[in-house]
């Protein structure tokens, strides 16, 4: 998710300090001009992959490519995501909010384990403040049955991707697993989803770089200040729960580990 906001000026950090860039987007020619930008600025190697993380079987196909590279991969950024207007389920059964923040990320990170584990890689999941609001359960993450808000869905599965990463923690003490929140940040994706917010606190807003300032820090730090499986603001392991009643179940991780191994089965 690197071709615009906060997944772009990530990449171009990463470059600006040496790091060859491999990015997974959906859009060749903005993929293409990103490439040509890094390699024109900081003379780095830079390389792409399309696939659409709503399909799981595009995500086993770049995996495949992924593990069969002879370089390590050092950091893996799940930063790719959408708000959805309407529900559809995705042509493998899934809902759309679950299969591009969950399903796919989760079915990626699991099929590189082997190369990630090899040099203590770091995981990053790009999560949000809007999942502040919601709490999760996996009996209405469908939205089978009710009517659809792609606000609080979106909500509700960047609210999982934190959940996530602490099962991940737990699940592969090889690899450090770390989710963070930007901030609030002036985007592409902020203004077309939330037209009425964007407009309100338009001046308030972060740049994308400034809301990329914790993933780039997250995966070039040597020692990080907190182990495996936090949650970060500004360089800073924060809480996940700021409102009450948005703690989940007891259950409620165990559930989500279990959806999303059957989903990627």
């Amino acid at each position: 998710g690197a071709t615009s906001g906060i997944g772009y000026e990530t990449a171009l950090e990463y470059a600006s300090h040496g790091a060859d860039i491999l990015t997974i987007n959906r859009n060749q020619s903005k993929s293409a001009r990103l490439c040509k930008k890094i390699k024109d600025l900081y003379g780095v190697e830079c390389s792409f992959l399309i696939a659409d993380f709503t399909r799981l079987a595009e995500v086993r196909s770049i995996a495949e490519e992924l593990s069969a590279m002879e370089r390590n991969i050092d950091v893996l950024i799940h930063n790719a995501g959408a708000l959805h207007k309407v529900r559809v389920l995705t042509q493998e059964g899934l809902e759309p909010d679950f299969a591009l923040h969950l399903a796919g990320p989760h079915l990626l990170t699991k099929l590189l384990q082997p190369k990630l584990a090899k040099c203590r890689g770091r995981v990053i999941f790009v999560s949000s403040g809007g999942m502040y609001r919601e709490r999760v359960s996996l009996a209405s993450t469908d939205w089978s049955g009710h009517d659809y808000d792609g606000v609080v869905a979106y909500a509700r599965v960047k609210r999982a991707q934190v959940i996530l990463t602490r099962l991940w923690a737990k699940v592969d003490p090889a690899i450090e697993f770390h989710a963070m929140h930007p901030g609030w940040v002036d985007t592409p994706g902020v203004e077309t989803s939330l037209p009425r917010f964007y407009r309100r606190l338009k001046r308030w807003l972060r740049t994308p770089a400034q809301g990329a300032d914790t993933i780039t820090w997250l995966a070039s730090e040597p020692t990080l200040p907190a182990p495996s499986g936090q949650f970060w603001l500004d360089r800073t392991p924060v809480t996940a729960y700021l409102l009450p009643n948005t703690r989940e179940a007891t259950d409620e991780p165990e559930k989500l580990w279990s959806a999303l191994e059957l989903a990627v089965a």
